[in-house]
Parts: C-alpha cells; structure tokens; sequence
C-alpha cells in the first residue's frame, strides 16, 4: 500500500488534525503526509497556542497529534487539559514520541490517549491508525446525534411545563459539580451530567394540564406522573451508549428507606451516582418556583433536605456533598 490509497473521511468530509510538534522538521513532514492523506492540517509547535486555539478554534478537530516533549508543557499534561473540556472529551487523541518505554506510554493511555505511535514512525501505519480513530469517532458522532433526538424530548417537556423551564439543566450542572468536587474522572462527571440533563425525559406523555396543575394533584394524576422515571429509562435503553444512564433515571425519585417511586427500593439498590442526582434534583425543585408555592432560599432548602435526610429519604454524604457545591456558589456568588 501506498500513501496516495491511505484516504483519511469522516462522514464523507476532509477530516480537521490538530497537530502540537514543536520539531519543525517532524511536523513539516506530518502536515505534508495529512496532505496525501486527504486532511486538513493545523499545525502548533507552542502546547499554550493550541489550547488557546482550542478556545475558540478556526476549524472543530476531529483528531489530535500530540508530541509528548514539548517546551513548557509536556504532550501527556496537554492531553489532561483536553480531557477536562467537555466538548473535546471524545476527541481521539495520538501521542507521539521516541521515548519508548513500556511506563511512559502507560501514563499516557492513563491521560486518555486512544493511541501511541513511537518515531520515527512509518508512514502508512500513521495513516492507517489516523483512519481507524475516525472510524470511531465518526460511530460515536453517529450516536451523539441519536442522543441528540432525547434531548430534543427534555425541551418539549420543557415546553409543556412552563413551571421547570431550565430545570433539567440546572441539574445536570449541579450533579456534574458534584462530580467534580468528588474529582471523579471526566467520563463519570460527564456521565451525572447527561443524567441531570435527561432525567425528566420521561414526561414527554405526562399531560400538560398534570404538570401545570396549580392544586394537589389526585390519586389518579399523580400515579400517572409517577410513569415518568420508568418511561425515560426505557428510552435510554434503546441505545447501548446511554446504557450507564438507565439506573439513574429510572431511580431518581427512589428514597434511601423505601419510600420512593417507582419501585420502591431501598438504600441496598440505589446506587450513589443515582443519589447524588437525586438531592441535585429535589434542591433546584425547592429553589424554583411552582404553581403551588414560591421558590425557596439557598438556605432553606437545605434546611429542607436536611429534615429528609432524618427521615431516612437522602444519603448524607451526598447531602453534604451537595452543601459543599451550593454554598461555595453562593459564596462566589456573594
């Protein structure tokens, strides 16, 4: 094979490389290969000037070249920085270097490198794991868009209860901090995230006049809102990437002493990512206002969720978790 036949697409577009090399010879000859390769090419020799690009970049990245030594920063620190920012998150990244050792290289995947090449590398293998990578990232943008249709549901939801406008992603940023204050790692944080953000989907068959109904609700409407947990899980179980999200829909509205909906679990089947969404969604509940009361305080609503927490209903770590988040912004706030 030759380097004219290593034809590098992605959804039947030139694909965009971001390449950090500050050898100038090593990245001419890169930018020259990515050439016959069919890409286009961003070259940086300064790491500082690729995440400042990555601020707001000229051309979205479909894939990175990162060398590992690097002046000022090496190629594994620049990795962290990326898998910190959401949006790039999923970005395959290859690291580059002519370090080879079995240890080096495995800090590296630990960073979140999907691949490693050592140099002097040949040719036509570069090009042929470039593909492979995009391969997959064009198979993940594919499910993306497919997760995109669900939260297309959250904003019809929206729509319909003018009462929670903002509510799902309010929630998904609190869970999310939550996550971080824990520093779990970013596939988790983003993982609480995307839960917050999809957690009501399910009241997409709830009727509108149940969900703006200004009174208690009765027997009968409130057992049809109680479907909601169990519809939106059902949805995300038709896809295998929003699997992990399916226990933390689905028992959101659980409590730790049994008392919850839909099912009733206890503490021994709930797990602790569901916990945490689940204070995250009771306390910007309290914070909003509803057609049956005023919004309340910060304080308040902890104080709120504290007298739950004695009733058996929330999990204390996650309530103090929870504390640590809200009054850190409120004092940011202040």
């Amino acid at each position: 094979m030759t380097e004219e036949k290593v034809k590098l697409s992605i959804k039947g577009r030139k694909p965009n490389i971001f390449v950090v090399e500050d050898d100038a010879l090593s990245a001419e000859l890169i930018g020259l290969l990515l050439e016959r390769f069919g890409a286009n090419s961003r070259i940086f020799s300064e790491p500082f000037d690729f995440l400042r690009e990555l601020e707001s970049p000229v051309l979205q990245p479909d894939l990175f070249i990162i060398d590992v030594m690097l002046p000022g920063m090496t190629g594994i620190e620049v990795l962290k920085r990326i898998r910190q920012m959401r949006e790039y998150q999923h970005i395959p990244v290859v690291l580059l270097t002519s370090i080879d050792d079995f240890h080096f290289k495995q800090a590296g995947f630990d960073a979140g490198a999907d691949d490693y090449l050592n140099k002097p590398f040949n040719s036509i293998e570069l090009g042929l794991r470039l593909r492979a990578l995009l391969r997959i990232k064009e198979y993940h943008e594919n499910l993306e868009e497919i997760e995109n249709v669900f939260r297309t549901l959250v904003a019809i939801v929206e729509a319909k209860d003018i009462y929670t406008k903002g509510h799902s992603l309010r929630v998904a940023q609190l869970a999310e901090a939550m996550g971080k204050e824990l520093r779990l790692p970013a596939e988790d944080t983003n993982l609480l995230y995307r839960a917050g953000l999809l957690h009501d989907a399910g009241k997409i068959i709830i009727d509108s006049h149940i969900l703006n109904k200004p009174g208690p609700l009765n027997q009968d409407e409130w057992a049809e809102l109680r479907r909601h947990p169990q519809v939106g899980a059902q949805f995300l179980t038709q896809l295998e990437r929003t699997s992990r999200l399916v226990p933390l829909v689905r028992d959101h509205h659980e409590k730790l002493n049994g008392e919850g909906y839909p099912s009733g679990k206890d503490y021994r089947q709930i797990d602790f990512y569901t916990r945490i969404l689940s204070v995250a969604d009771v306390f910007d509940a309290l914070t909003s206002a509803r057609p049956y009361r005023d919004s309340l305080s910060v304080k308040d609503a902890l104080t709120v969720i504290e007298r739950e927490v004695a009733r058996g209903w929330w999990d204390p770590e996650a309530v103090h978790l929870l504390k640590k988040v809200v009054l850190t912004g409120e004092e940011l706030a202040g």
